[in-house]
């Protein structure tokens, strides 16, 4: 009884190690992260994988390498540190160590670590692309999307709306960015060869979360009133529906020809793969918890997922090629299917406890003007619906789907209020 005991708990412990089944053949999942603290927020260059990670009490950036199968913590301030992106040797994040957030990067080369923003208003959400580093910065009392030059060591304001502009991501010289100036949602781009501004969607509903990938560019989209992923072409000038479904797609990120995004369509959130150059989409995962945020780079995915109870960090090895992830490099080397990933280092001991009051009122702050804007769209909806009885025609067709574009606005940002509850309720 007791060998049986022993080898039933190998059993599981090698179990939390080795790739499993992906949903499709050719898929091939292995979970990342094993700490039974959460980590969340993935981003991948090549064969690396940052993640933020909740073990230490406070919220730490660590990198997973593929190519060796090891894991590094990066970072070690007590103070939380938040949604990491990276770029060859260039880690950048959120931290929150001065009291507001700032924008910190970490060399991989070197192994330093610098401060980007000094501001005392919040800097947060980085992406990074080359040299260049983008985020929101609510230092004008909205929320702005900047860029900051490393070459350079300059900064640049990139949006001067009064308006909120939010979730920005970069490609070469372009910057992509949701914006809400015009009263929903829509996508605009900043061009710093031409120093030139654009709007990319103007049909009036929501379209969020941008991400670019040389001149596409993938969005989520209300305009169905299901969520459903589109796409723009900025050589062409055409936008393209990519998902039809009925159900939720959002969140989405491309490489090259491929689109990843969530999807409710069995649910609960599955991730799912959409190829341009087959014009086919396949299910990535089918278990049947959560999995959030998926990023991918050349044929790597990865995501949080929440099926051993917390959050943990999943990678998938996709079948195919998907042409280069950008210009002049190849594809990440990683983990070959069927390799063991071995265990990470043992942790250090955990820092004292720290206050995380700054990151909540940060969250709560935009929990609560996510909720005035609920507020005034209900006395609009209740306005409208007024309106509905006592008018006939084509004008009571316009108003019927003024109320389903309003219904469909106030669905999407319960949804972010929702989501922004669940990063309160998770923060230790």
């Amino acid at each position: 009884m007791k060998k049986l005991f022993c080898l039933l708990l190998i059993t599981f412990l090698l179990a939390s190690y080795v790739p499993v089944a992906g949903a499709l053949e050719g898929i091939t999942e292995s979970r990342i992260s094993t700490d039974t603290a959460d980590q969340k927020y993935p981003a991948i260059y090549k064969d690396k994988i940052v993640y933020e990670d909740w073990r230490n009490v406070n919220s730490d950036i660590y990198l997973y390498d593929l190519s060796t199968n090891t894991e590094k913590q990066l970072t070690t301030d007590t103070n939380d540190q938040n949604i990491p992106a990276i770029y060859g040797d260039k880690v950048v994040y959120g931290n929150w160590r001065n009291g507001n957030a700032d924008i910190y990067i970490y060399n991989l080369s070197t192994g330093t670590e610098k401060q980007i923003t000094t501001d005392t208003a919040d800097q947060w959400y980085p992406a990074i692309y080359g040299d260049k580093i983008v985020y929101t910065d609510e230092r004008n009392g909205n929320t702005d999307i900047y860029m900051y030059d490393l070459q350079a060591n300059t900064e640049k304001q990139i949006t001067t709306s009064t308006a909120y502009q939010g979730s920005p991501a970069v490609y070469g010289d372009k910057i992509v960015w949701e914006d809400d100036r015009n009263g929903n949602y829509d996508i605009y781009l900043f061009d710093l060869a031409t120093n030139t501004e654009r709007q990319i969607t103007s049909n009036g509903d929501d379209q969020e979360a941008p991400a670019i990938s040389g001149n596409k560019i993938v969005y989520g989209t209300s305009q169905n009133v299901d969520w459903d992923i589109y796409l723009f072409d900025l050589e062409t000038n055409a936008e393209k529906r990519i998902t039809t479904d009925s159900s939720y797609q959002g969140y989405p990120a491309i490489s090259g020809s491929r689109i990843i995004y969530e999807d409710a369509r069995n649910g609960n959130i599955d991730t799912y793969l959409y190829d341009l150059s087959t014009g086919t989409e396949a299910q990535v995962t089918d278990n049947s918890t959560n999995q959030y945020d998926p990023v991918i780079y050349g044929d790597k995915a990865v995501w949080q997922d929440t099926r051993e109870g917390d959050w943990n960090i999943y990678l998938a090895d996709l079948p195919g090629e998907s042409g280069d992830a950008e210009p002049g490099t190849d594809e990440a080397g990683g983990a070959n299917p069927g390799q063991t990933v071995t265990s990470p280092p043992p942790a250090a001991p955990a820092p004292p406890a720290v206050n995380n009051q700054g990151l909540k009122k940060a969250l709560n702050k935009q929990i609560r003007n996510l909720n005035k804007k609920i507020a005034k769209l209900n006395k609009q909806l209740k306005s409208f619906k007024k309106k509905l009885k006592k008018t006939a025609g084509k004008r009571r067709q316009a108003i019927t789907k003024k109320i389903k574009k309003i219904n469909s606005r106030i669905k999407t940002l319960k949804k972010k209020v929702a989501k922004l509850k669940m990063q309160v309720k998770g923060l230790k």
